[in-house]
């Protein structure tokens, strides 16, 4: 068994439930799923890794190995519209780090795993490893 990523556009139903669960977030302008030429963009762009064509990211850096995740494409539009898409198991950093990517072209986004209850805010503008703290340990006055 493995841990699914959904990815979602920062819209008003996403804004309403983290309102309701006093999460901040930025103010937005527009965010949306990106476009498959975008997708691809994004994921070139992304130093450190090889994705496969079978949509299979692994890191290529030497202070991370084994480290990767399966992107799953699952409607498109010829690469003229937006693209769904989630992630299938592997490293939560790798898929971070992707999501940062599409936030910069796209807009912010909220990332939640099958496993957790709390979603996670992606901005290109916040570092990785606040991003990676965040999800890793949502509620941090628990420890």
């Amino acid at each position: 068994m493995g841990v699914i990523y959904s990815v979602f556009p920062l819209v008003s139903e996403i804004t309403e439930w983290l309102d309701k669960e006093g999460i901040p977030y930025p103010a937005i302008s527009n965010p949306r799923m990106p476009t498959l030429v975008e997708l691809d963009e994004a994921l070139e762009h992304l130093d450190g890794v090889e994705v496969s064509d079978s949509g299979l990211i692994q890191s290529t850096d030497p202070a991370r190995p084994g480290e990767w995740t399966q992107i799953v494409i699952t409607d498109t539009d010829s690469g003229e519209g937006a693209c769904e898409f989630y992630f299938s198991k592997g490293s939560d950093e790798v898929v971070l780090r992707v999501l940062q990517k599409v936030t910069a072209l796209c807009g912010p986004h909220v990332v939640l795993d099958d496993s957790a209850t709390w979603p996670v805010l992606v901005t290109p503008e916040e570092p990785l490893e606040d991003l990676l703290l965040r999800y890793r340990n949502p509620w941090p006055d628990d420890d």
